[in-house]
């Protein structure tokens, strides 16, 4: 999971390429970069637990091996 700094070139990036418009803005991808999930404004952390449980289960598709670094601009929470 990662912050991204409102502010930053990278935000309006995201928001320009998956259209959020509103914020917060929570999306989940899956293994291979897809976009499965978008939820604009409060986050459910437990809606948002079982698509990533879900996705961990079909197969490895959702999960990592190593944790990454935030791509510039952005911060871990």
């Amino acid at each position: 999971m990662f912050r991204v700094d409102r502010a930053s070139p990278l935000a309006e990036e995201i928001a320009r390429r998956y259209g959020v418009h509103v914020l917060p803005t929570l999306l989940i991808f899956d293994g291979q970069g897809k976009l499965v999930a978008f939820q604009e404004g409060r986050v459910d952390r437990r809606a948002a637990a079982a698509v990533v449980r879900e996705l961990s289960q079909e197969g490895g598709t959702g999960s990592c091996t190593a944790t990454p670094s935030p791509p510039p601009g952005c911060e871990a929470p």
